[in-house]
């Protein structure tokens, strides 16, 4: 949610000037004139303007100027200016997380490694390719897609009961998926793989 802050003919001693501050910080700051599309990047958080540089968009007496204070993963700000009078002004933003901009920037980076890892499983680095899924499993521990990765690779890498200790673990995360239970009949039926590492624990706990 957008919270506007209006400032009206503010007057005071001194000079013209508004400082823009947030909490975190590092906020980029965007200024345009209301009603306008294109807008100005001018910097970032904590940072001091000028009556002049907000007037080179338009005389704020005539048109509301708009103050802009993004961060990614934070809901945004502005400030809405029409006059700065002899106004000095410091104003700080405490931003508040955006939930949602930050499940997509997840979902973002683990598709942009997912990716990253199939890259690698086809151009034969197939450890580089397993390191980074296992990364992905211990964020993601009952991830269907992440561990039928995982079998991919092992099974290219001829390690073939990893491979199906993988593709039972993503079965059985989502039993719709077919691929996986495609390759548990190929290696159990075709490859005659075994598993060993669920029979001894099976074995340590009779």
């Amino acid at each position: 949610m957008t919270i506007l802050i209006l400032l009206l003919f503010l007057i005071s001693c001194g000079g013209q000037e508004i400082t823009i501050k947030s909490t975190p910080s590092d906020a980029d700051i965007f200024i345009k004139v209301l009603g306008e599309k294109e807008e100005e990047r001018i910097g970032k958080t904590p940072l001091t303007l000028s009556a002049e540089t907000v007037k080179k968009l338009g005389d704020p007496a005539k048109s509301l100027t708009v103050i802009d204070v993004r961060r990614a993963g934070y809901i945004h700000e502005q400030l809405l200016i029409n006059d700065f009078g002899n106004t000095v002004v410091e104003y700080n933003f405490t931003l508040e997380p955006n939930a949602i901009a930050n499940i997509i920037d997840k979902i973002d980076n683990v598709g942009e490694k997912l990716f990253e890892a199939q890259r690698l499983m086809r151009a034969g680095g197939y450890e580089e390719s397993i390191t980074i899924l296992k990364e992905l499993d211990k964020k993601f521990p009952y991830s269907s897609l992440i561990n039928e990765l995982i079998g991919g690779a092992y099974y290219l890498k001829k390690e073939f009961k990893t491979s199906l200790l993988h593709y039972d673990l993503a079965y059985k995360y989502n039993p719709s998926n077919v691929d996986s239970f495609k390759m548990i009949r190929f290696l159990e039926k075709e490859l005659k793989v075994s598993r060993p590492a669920l029979e001894k624990q099976q074995g340590n706990k009779q």
